[in-house]
């Protein structure tokens, strides 16, 4: 059966038509002709072949709904069996969720597994096919996101990293399928989430531009927690320099601590949330480093322990205060972000 997805334009002309804001966004278009071919009861050559072939099943009075007795308990990341998803957390079911500078851990995390969905990428029409090699073309730019919603009492939060040049998965198309993978059937939280993340993408574009600058370096503060594992680094980072990867020092510092990937994209938006955050307060800020000297770039004995990678494995009552201290910290670098050039 032939179906494409829909373009923007389209969905929009279909949102009007529907008189319906909260519709779907990965909208498939079909033919008319099929379509009345199928209700005249001519469904049979748009099956598949295993669906031919398939045993029928019977239809029974009550539909078949998943009934949860017992409560959910998830594993620690030592003692995880093989079927457990990567992001469930050990402390979720006794209400304790642990949030640091960064964190890509929902507390609404555990209901349901990621979904593939082939609708998104169709290599099979051409058109699409032309979009997509289009978007690949464009140079990419990941900006920092960080959810923190309360909607109807369901609290939602979430940090990672967005292509701000992505033309194909737009932030409405992000927000459904992060809704639909975590079974948020509130219609409210996919234009709340897609209108934090553009907000967001507006604010980065804002930043000062760096070119040009030599050695502009930032201390970055790392405190990632993954479970009960708390993560503290320090390290000095050329904001000016367009090479330096956040994605590829995370992967690196994990592969060297022999840690979890739960961790590599933890880090990397820390880092590109604290590089943004300097960029932001660069010319108001008196605490700028100096200029390394080319004739001995080595840091000295008494630094080592100040710049240098540690992990912690944290009891439950640890873990409740660095919550709360995060809290703290998250509030107000919101009033801080929300205010002209950072507070400064």
């Amino acid at each position: 059966m032939w179906r494409r997805v829909a373009t923007a334009e389209e969905k929009k002309k279909i949102q009007e038509l529907s008189n319906n804001p909260g519709l779907s966004s990965n909208v498939m278009l079909v033919k008319t002709s099929e379509v009345d071919d199928i209700l005249a009861g001519n469904e049979e050559k748009y099956r598949t072949v295993g669906a031919r072939h398939a045993t029928p099943i019977s239809s029974a009075a009550t539909p078949n709904v998943r009934k949860d007795s017992t409560p959910l308990i998830f594993p620690t990341r030592h003692t995880r069996s093989a079927g457990a998803p990567s992001w469930y957390n050990s402390h979720l079911a006794s209400g304790n969720q642990i949030e640091t500078v960064s964190t890509a851990l929902p507390p609404c995390v555990g209901r349901s597994r990621p979904k593939h969905r082939e609708n998104i990428y169709d290599v099979t029409d051409h058109l699409h096919l032309s979009a997509l090699s289009a978007n690949a073309k464009i140079p990419e730019e990941l900006v920092p996101i960080r959810i923190d919603l309360d909607i109807d009492g369901l609290k939602i939060r979430d940090a990672f990293t967005y292509n701000k040049n992505e033309t194909i998965i737009t932030p409405e198309v992000f927000a459904e399928c992060f809704c639909d993978d975590l079974e948020i059937t509130n219609p409210q939280a996919v234009q709340q989430i897609a209108a934090s993340i553009r907000q967001q993408i507006v604010a980065y574009e804002e930043l000062l531009p760096m070119e040009g600058a030599v050695d502009q370096r930032a201390q970055i503060k790392l405190n990632i927690n993954v479970q009960n594992e708390n993560l503290t680094d320090t390290v000095e980072w050329d904001i000016a320099e367009p090479l330096n990867s956040p994605e590829e020092f995370a992967s690196h510092l994990c592969r060297d601590l022999q840690i979890g990937g739960e961790f590599i994209p933890s880090i990397a938006y820390s880092i590109r949330g604290q590089i943004a955050f300097c960029r932001r307060t660069f010319v108001h800020s008196d605490a700028q480093l100096p200029v390394i000297s080319g004739v001995h770039p080595i840091r000295a004995d008494n630094e080592t322990e100040a710049f240098a990678p540690r992990i912690e494995v944290m009891s439950e009552a640890d873990l409740d205060k660095k919550l709360r201290d995060s809290d703290r910290n998250s509030r107000r670098m919101r009033r801080l972000q929300s205010t002209p050039y950072g507070g400064y």
